[in-house]
């Protein structure tokens, strides 16, 4: 059985089909045999497969999910004619589409720094990240900008070169180049939710609709760029005759518009267009981003500046456009829960736990085309829902043969193992992280009502009880998350620690220092959670901390955080920030 879509759910669906295979079905008889294809084509991919009646996919996914435009599409059937999907004239094969969450996931900004460009004449707070926490090393090095300043790159009018958006660089022959954008090739759901929140910054430049829905090329559309034949391309994408070339966003590596592309669908051909291009920036989904190859993961063992491309951080919606905290480089965070997770060996997982979403359904049959949880003030700043697509019916659209039969019913199956505790619980592990409590609920009610030939039973099929949970009672949900992540930075001798939970839980946090060679206790407090939150704390040295100080101009600060979640294990960071004297003026 075949699914295809959203290259962003890739990861997502290998953890799911193995969970589904290797667990979900066993001592289902005949489930050494039952086998489920996901083809990640790309968001636009999937949509389409669902609106062709002839197509082989039997669900599909998308990050972007359909409007009700597409909605009524899908359900009428459709017929490709001069490139795009109409509705046809049958109306025996008309069906009703759910659309419902199968996990969360970050968008993650890739950058590929310019080569022989020092990051280290950056102001600070554009370059220096959370230390790697590994004893004797230096802190790693990754540009990021403010809101601002990265809206007006990737609308195009900041971008001819690197020492434009960052004055401090001129002067190195090195870094005056322009900062080539790279975009995905596909219409794409991890576009969409790029430019949603790039359209939070400035809504003025239509994100959302010029570049997103309502463009000639949807998704495929970027301000001041071109759209046309890519002589690069050529016959790669499989979608033109030979020695036509097939049209795409910007051009090959040109100073015209900044702009290019891949030639193929995917958030892996983005990456690997991106490390490719000297100078570039871009954006994918964080699975795809570590399994690159070469890895865009940091390596913590090499010096201060990386070498290799990267991803970085972005401001989330607890910093507003234009205000000081924006403008001195405050509220960046993490795509990944663990503050290290950038690095080779730091842990997997989406810093979506804390994430809000806004304009949520109630049912699989609403509109989710408005649901965002970008610029969330709590948790990252680009957290996106994936998407199922599945038909209430699979015998209205398909027919009612045994072999669709077998196919619906394993669509079933499969879509509801997605949504059970031991494949929600596995996503943390393959860099993405479960549903919210609410919408993972909504989802589970809308996936039992999927059936197979209704018209004909008299009753909507009730779900089918699988042999090993007989007389059981349902698994008890996984612990909950004890992952927690945390920034930095240093302001008028004083420090700030700034802590996001993922839950309700106890925090604790011990900074101690050495004055005149004896430990002092220079923070010590304990934070009560009573849910996902955000929580500042100053580190502010009074008596001997205070006097070694002043005495030596500066004053390392060892800091070991621990979060017990309610329920669960605690878990401890150690890390360390190093207060100055402020200069006088």
């Amino acid at each position: 059985m075949i699914g295809r879509g959203a290259s962003f759910a890739v990861d997502a669906q290998k953890a799911f089909n193995s969970n589904f295979k290797f667990t979900y079905c066993v001592g289902t008889p005949g489930f050494s045999s039952i086998n489920v294809t996901y083809e990640g084509s790309g968001s636009g991919a999937g949509i389409k497969s669902m609106q062709i009646r002839t197509d082989t996919p039997r669900f599909a996914g998308t990050d972007d999910p359909p409007s009700s435009a597409e909605v009524a599409l899908i359900n009428s059937g459709g017929v490709e004619q001069a490139g795009k999907v109409v509705a046809d004239t049958d109306e025996s094969n008309d069906g009703k589409v759910h659309v419902f969450p199968i996990a969360v996931g970050s968008v993650a900004p890739l950058v590929n720094f310019p080569d022989g460009c020092d990051p280290e004449l950056l102001a600070d707070k554009w370059s220096t990240i959370p230390n790697s926490e590994l004893p004797g090393k230096k802190a790693l090095l990754r540009v990021r900008f403010t809101k601002k300043l990265y809206e007006e790159v990737w609308s195009g009018s900041k971008n001819t070169k690197w020492s434009d958006a960052f004055p401090e660089l001129a002067g190195d022959a090195d870094c005056e180049i322009g900062i080539t954008r790279v975009v995905r090739f596909d219409q794409s759901g991890t576009s969409f939710a790029f430019k949603d929140y790039l359209d939070t910054i400035d809504p003025g430049e239509g994100w959302k609709t010029t570049y997103a829905t309502t463009g000639a090329n949807l998704t495929r559309d970027w301000p001041n760029a071109t759209f046309g034949p890519r002589d690069d391309c050529g016959n790669k994408n499989g979608t033109a005759e030979a020695g036509v070339d097939p049209s795409g966003p910007g051009s090959d590596l040109d100073a015209t518009d900044h702009l290019t592309s891949g030639c193929a669908n995917g958030n892996g051909e983005l990456v690997k267009k991106l490390v490719a291009v000297d100078g570039s920036i871009g954006y994918s989904d964080v699975a795809t981003a570590r399994n690159a190859s070469p890895t865009l993961a940091v390596n913590p063992a090499g010096a201060g500046a990386p070498t290799t491309p990267y991803w970085t951080q972005v401001q989330n919606g607890s910093i507003a456009v234009g205000s000081a905290d924006e403008t001195n480089g405050l509220g960046f965070s993490e795509p990944t829960a663990d503050a290290s997770g950038f690095t080779t060996t730091g842990q997997k997982g989406s810093n979506c736990l804390a994430a809000q979403f806004t304009n949520v359904p109630t049912t699989s049959f609403g509109d989710w085309s408005k649901t965002s949880g970008v610029n969330s003030p709590t948790g990252y700043g680009i957290c996106t829902l994936t998407y199922a697509l599945a038909f209430d019916d699979n015998a209205e659209v398909w027919g009612a043969s045994p072999e669709e039969e077998a196919k619906a019913r394993t669509v079933k199956d499969y879509e509801d193992s997605i949504l059970s505790d031991a494949a929600q619980g596995a996503l943390f592990g393959a860099d993405y992280a479960r549903l919210p409590d609410a919408i993972l609920a909504t989802a589970r009610e809308d996936v039992a009502e999927i059936g197979w030939d209704k018209a004909h039973s008299g009753e909507e099929e009730k779900p089918v009880e699988k042999p090993e949970e007989k007389g059981k009672e349902n698994p008890p949900p996984p612990p909950p998350s004890n992952l927690f992540s945390f920034r930095k930075s240093v302001k008028n001798g004083k420090g700030k620690v700034s802590v996001e939970l993922p839950g309700a839980g106890k925090l604790s946090v011990l900074g101690t220092a050495k004055a005149n060679g004896k430990k002092v206790t220079v923070l010590n407090t304990v934070v009560n959670a009573s849910s996902a939150d955000t929580f500042d704390l100053t580190v502010k040295p009074k008596g001997a901390a205070k006097a070694a100080l002043k005495e030596k101009g500066k004053l390392l600060v060892s800091l070991k955080l621990t979060f017990t979640p309610t329920g669960g294990t605690a878990s401890t960071k150690n890390s360390s920030v190093t207060l100055k004297v402020p200069k006088q003026k």
